[in-house]
């Protein structure tokens, strides 16, 4: 029977994992279980804690994890240590660290510590692994290797009965039941994951923080996540959103990727750039690259990924300075000219029409006349009674007659259900007709005396549209405000670039080098090759 593999493992530090590893081993070898125990911790503490000092052991977990990344052979029992207390250990050195980094190009990069602890299985009854206090790669290889999983914590003010996990509440009657428990404040930690904690998770009432544990694969996962919290029906004011990162981990490498494709998105989705290619950064994106700056452990990659962002800011203000900047121009050479052009016509237009209503004046008492379908009626009554009649009877833009000088003709407004009067000289005057004799004609009338108010705001705006013309002038070809500071954070990136890659062209693809560095790196591999078949060291195959 194969051995059960259980993992302790808590993020936070100082939880007694290692203790606990420790003595729940050596408390099975002395039930008579055969145990053996696996540091998975970079810094070694179970190797110590057993009387092994880490740094000066030949062979670790490290060496036989790289030998399973390189598929060559492990001898059967190498580096395991034997315990006085009846328990094996498979130690750990700081040398482990680099393992995630290692970890990151391989397929299947979760499996090795599987790989490497499978030909023990069926020798022991237990396999015990004291997890590192991170989510990263090593700890995933031990999640991915174990059959159960022991979280040890240090119980405090918290009791356990207000800690739940969503994956208890299997049911949707469980779930229900768990989200209102939530909701009352009876429950106070909620476990999940993004799926199960997702669209459809109603929790926020009494949340105040929330904890990304781990790096997910998109960033719509991120903006779920906050969406639980960051809701309408939460009672506080302010709630904090924690994400945690682990220097120096794989971590880095989930943000650098999350921050891509964000990068990506809001190019797509945003109008804050007017480049066709997507390559700018905008805020959403830049807060992703802070996340992952903090996984660095080199202060010179900390400073690289501050100038960055900042270096990216200012290119991104810089290129809606342009924009502009030819927003600018296209208003100066065409949107101004052709509104006071237009608003000129109507202000010439206006006057016309005015000088028009001056040849025909309403006479002092009385009734000025109103000429429809060619007959002349003196008479006020006799004239609204027509032209209302007329309005009803007559097809859509025909003509009706004469007022003032003016011609009449009748429309309809088929979405208000409104009938229109259109008095036209140069300019069009609209009336809405109504039902009432009189009320029509006065209404003729006070949209004809409404006429010098429309010139006066023609002519406010050809003064209002001169005056943005002039501004749009003296704004025109200023430079970039933050042009230096632009060319001085950019020169300074550069430079720690150049810092940074010395190694660069080493790295550089193949198919980017001279034709000749790339016949040179060929001919280096092919010997290498043959080296390898002949029993030599193959690092091409590593």
């Amino acid at each position: 029977m194969d051995a059960h593999v259980i993992s302790l493992a808590n993020q936070k530090g100082g939880t007694a994992k290692t203790t606990t590893c420790a003595n729940l081993g050596i408390g099975l070898a002395q039930a008579g279980r055969k145990v053996l125990l696996v540091d998975a911790d970079a810094q070694g503490s179970l190797t110590l804690s057993l009387g092994w000092e880490p740094d000066e052991l030949p062979i670790t977990l490290y060496d036989l994890m790289i030998k399973a990344i390189q598929d060559r052979p492990v001898t059967h029992g190498e580096g395991m240590l034997h315990h006085e207390e009846g328990v094996d250990l498979m130690p750990a050195n700081i040398e482990l660290a680099g393992m995630e980094m290692s970890l990151v190009s391989v397929m299947y990069h979760e499996t090795i510590l599987k790989q490497v602890i499978e030909p023990y299985k069926h020798e022991y009854d237990y396999i015990l692994i004291d997890c590192a206090p991170s989510l990263g790669m090593m700890t995933i290889n031990a999640l991915a290797a174990t059959d159960g999983i022991v979280v040890p914590t240090i119980p405090q003010h918290l009791p356990t009965k207000g800690i739940q996990f969503i994956h208890d509440a299997d049911t949707e009657i469980k779930k229900k039941d768990l989200f209102a428990k939530v909701r009352s404040g009876q429950v106070r930690i909620l476990f999940g994951s993004t799926q199960k904690l997702g669209a459809g998770t109603n929790v926020q009432d009494r949340l105040i923080a929330l904890h990304d544990l781990d790096a997910p694969w998109r960033p719509g996962d991120l903006e779920q996540r906050a969406g639980r919290i960051v809701r309408q029906g939460n009672m506080n004011p302010d709630v904090h959103i924690y994400r945690y990162v682990t220097e120096k981990s794989f971590d880095s490498y989930l943000w650098q990727t999350i921050e891509n494709k964000q990068r990506f998105i809001s190019q797509i989705m945003s109008s804050k750039s007017p480049v066709r290619a997507c390559d700018d950064v905008d805020e959403t994106a830049l807060s992703y690259a802070e996340i992952k700056a903090l996984c660095a452990g080199d202060p010179r990659i900390k400073e690289k990924m501050d100038l960055d962002i900042e270096v990216a800011k200012l290119r991104l203000m810089k290129a809606d300075y342009q924009s502009n900047q030819f927003k600018l121009e296209d208003q100066i050479l065409k949107q101004y000219p052709e509104e006071i052009r237009q608003a000129q016509e109507r202000a010439k237009g206006y006057r016309a029409d005015m000088a028009l209503l001056e040849a025909h004046p309403l006479p002092k008492d009385g009734f000025v006349g109103m000429a429809i379908k060619g007959k002349r009626i003196a008479d006020k009554e006799a004239a609204g009674k027509m032209l209302l009649e007329a309005c009803r009877l007559s097809p859509h833009d025909m003509e009706l007659g004469e007022y003032r000088g003016m011609k009449m003709t009748v429309d309809y407004d088929s979405y208000r259900q409104e009938v229109k009067l259109v008095l036209r000289g140069e300019m069009s005057h609209t009336v809405t007709m109504g039902t009432d004799v009189y009320g029509n004609l006065t209404r003729i009338e006070n949209a004809l005396a409404n006429m010098p108010q429309k010139l006066e705001k023609a002519e406010e705006r050809i003064a209002e549209l001169e005056r943005q013309t002039e501004q749009a002038r003296a704004e025109l070809g200023k430079p970039f405000a933050q042009e230096k500071k632009l060319e001085a954070k950019a020169a300074c990136l550069a430079e720690l670039n150049a810092a940074l890659n010395i190694d660069e062209r080493r790295k550089e693809p193949m198919e980017k080098r001279p034709m000749k560095d790339v016949l040179k790196a060929y001919q280096e591999r092919a010997d290498a090759q043959r080296q390898g078949e002949k029993g030599g060291t193959n690092e091409w195959n590593r």
